[in-house]
This record gives C-alpha cells, structure tokens and sequence, in this order.
C-alpha cells in the first residue's frame, strides 16, 4: 500500500514534466518524418497482412467455435492491439535510463518516472489502434457490446505488469548492457507462447496449463471476448492478471528503489 502511496505521489509531483517528456518522445520519435504518425500503423498492417496470408489463406486456421461469423483478420488485428502495446513498452524498457544520463545524473530528477513516460508513450499508440480498430468495426456493423467498459479494466492490469518489469529490466541494464539483447530474445518468443496468430483450441490440453500462466494471454483473450464474441468476462483470468500485475509492479519498484543508488556511478 506504501508503494502504491508513493507511486500516486511521485505522479502528481512530476505530472508537469512527465507531460512534457511524452510530447517530445512522440514528437523526436516521428522528427523528420514526412508521413509521420503513418509509420505508427505501417509496421502493424504489414504484419496483419503477412500473417493473414499465411494462416487464413495458406494454412487455413480455423479460429474456433466462440468466434461465429468472424473473420481470421479481424480475430488476429483483436489480439495484435494488445500485443503492441506490450511489446513496445518492453522493447524500449532497456534504454530508459541510458537514454536519460543527463537527467538521472545532472537534474537529479525521480527516475522512476522514465518507465511511466516509456508506459503512457505506448498508450498513446494503443489509444491509436484502438480508435482504429473500433471505426472499422463500426464500418464493418459488428455491434459493441456492455463489456467494452473492460477495456480500460484489461489496461490498467497490463500496464502495471509492464510497469514492474521495466522498473527491473530499465535499472538491470544499467549494469548488465547484455539485458536489452536478451529481452530481444525472450520477446520473439513470448509472441509464440502468446496465443496471437493461433487459436487455443490448437494448442494440446497438456500444455494449457502452461499457456495460462502467461499474464499477456488474458488481456489477448479478453480483448477478443469483449469485441468478436459473446462469451462470458474470464473473470478468474482478470483476477489473475491483476495479481501478477501488483506482485510485478511491487517488486520492480522494490529493485528499481535498490539499484538506481548505483546509477551515477556507473553512467
């Protein structure tokens, strides 16, 4: 509770900055760039179009019987709008320190407030795709249901996960520069182990359990529950990413508080 007190406190504090910061990361981010926010949603359609290819047109994957009348496009973009968001806050969670020595050594500014820029600067594009992906359905007369109020409940649980992780994986490379190559890795292959371009009913039942204790697999399926079917809230599944969400956010805060004491010296 502590931790949780402090994290509100240090918001409000630096609110004014922590804006500041989230312009120019989006704005150096597309500096320079003729099309600019265009490049946001190139990345993502090229693979949507890959993947569709391969698996809806080539492999013929059958996406199960909960998803009635819904296309293979439609059930993968449902599933890769979260994805996104996950894989961009982890991919620069590295670098959030690296790219701030100036800031964490010269201003002397609270640093755990780096991973919060690198979380919003992903919500931002999440907020992006999402509007997107809502204008198309709308378009396409897929009606919304009650359960889109699950949508910011999904986001708040993933994004103290994310949080946590990059509190720990941002302070770590600080002092291991190998951690941002690995995190490379780890995040090819927790796209695999993420049910994003397969459904569950391919996956043998005794590797289920295994599947379920992926934090990023709720909010995938739920996001596909609350859009494209008429299945039930896995409540039990939200429970459980919020739990892992607060044990993640309460250690990386506990790691981060340890080892930013060591940051000036080794930057």
């Amino acid at each position: 509770m502590k931790l949780i007190k402090n994290f509100l406190y240090t918001i409000y504090n630096n609110r004014h900055m922590m804006s500041a910061m989230v312009k120019r990361d989006i704005y150096t981010k597309y500096a320079g760039s003729y099309l600019g926010l265009i490049w946001t949603i190139v990345h993502p359609i090229s693979q949507i179009i890959i993947f569709s290819f391969v698996f809806a047109i080539v492999l013929r994957i059958r996406i199960g019987p909960e998803f009635v009348g819904v296309n293979f496009t439609e059930w993968l973009i449902c599933g890769l709008i979260p994805w996104l968001y996950f894989v961009e806050v982890l991919s620069r969670s590295p670098n959030i320190i690296l790219d701030h020595v100036s800031l964490v050594t010269k201003m002397k500014i609270n640093s755990e407030i780096l991973a919060i820029n690198n979380v919003l600067s992903g919500l931002i594009n999440h907020g992006i795709y999402m509007f997107m992906f809502l204008v198309y359905l709308a378009i396409t007369g897929i009606h919304f249901k009650i359960t889109i109020l699950y949508v910011p409940v999904y986001l708040v649980g993933i994004s103290f996960f994310m949080l946590g992780l990059s509190w720990i994986i941002g302070s770590l490379n600080v002092f291991l520069r190998d951690v941002g190559q690995v995190i490379g890795v780890l995040l090819n292959l927790w796209f695999y182990f993420t049910p994003i371009i397969y459904p569950v009913n391919a996956i043998p039942d005794a590797f289920k359990v295994y599947l379920e204790l992926n934090p990023v697999y709720y909010i995938v399926q739920g996001y596909r529950i609350i859009f494209l079917s008429n299945e039930p809230i896995n409540h039990f599944g939200l429970l459980y990413l919020y739990g892992t969400g607060i044990v993640c956010f309460t250690v990386g805060g506990l790691v981060f508080r340890k080892l930013k004491k060591g940051f000036a010296d080794v930057l």
